[in-house]
């Protein structure tokens, strides 16, 4: 929402294993229990308004006039008063080497082009069609998969634990 990317040209990738990307309210990387909108939506939104400044700061710099005069849409960064518009792959070289402000101001709510409107899931036809990877679905070579045995019963206990072979 706070980028205006233009959602026909994006993709998605997993995260790499990083402290970075610890869900806020449990404190390690996870999705779940349906919290992820709800912890996530804020720090997400923040991240893409810095990367709209810094795109409009580089493109003010382009093209000599004030950031003020600039505004996004559509993976673009446009100048009215010249009618010049550059998008965002051709201004990213120059974005990257700019300090992302600080704080940034947030869209008005009645700004949203995207947030409360029925929007295509990119993950859904990797899903559909099986090519989805999920952690189950990894087996490297030598890999050895460890689980939790549970007792028959609920409260039941384990008499004795043969763990030689394991050790």
């Amino acid at each position: 929402e706070e980028l205006d990317a233009d959602w026909a040209k994006v993709g998605f990738e997993f995260a790499p294993i990083d402290p970075v990307y610890a869900h806020p309210g449990y404190g390690i990387q996870m999705t779940g229990g349906s919290t992820s909108t709800l912890a996530m939506s804020e720090p997400m939104r923040r991240a893409g308004a810095a990367a709209r400044a810094v795109l409009v700061e580089a493109a003010a710099r382009r093209w000599a006039v004030p950031a003020s005069e600039c505004r996004t849409e559509n993976g673009a960064a446009l100048h009215d008063a010249s009618a010049r518009r550059a998008p965002y792959g051709e201004l990213v070289e120059a974005a990257a080497g700019l300090e992302p402000p600080g704080e940034v101001p947030l869209k008005d709510p009645r700004d949203f082009r995207l947030i409360g409107r029925p929007i295509h899931r990119l993950d859904t036809p990797d899903k559909v069609s099986g090519k989805a990877l999920f952690s189950l679905d990894i087996a490297l070579p030598g890999m050895l998969t460890a689980l939790v045995a549970h007792p028959p019963v609920f409260g039941g206990k384990a008499r004795r634990v043969e763990d030689k072979a394991a050790l």
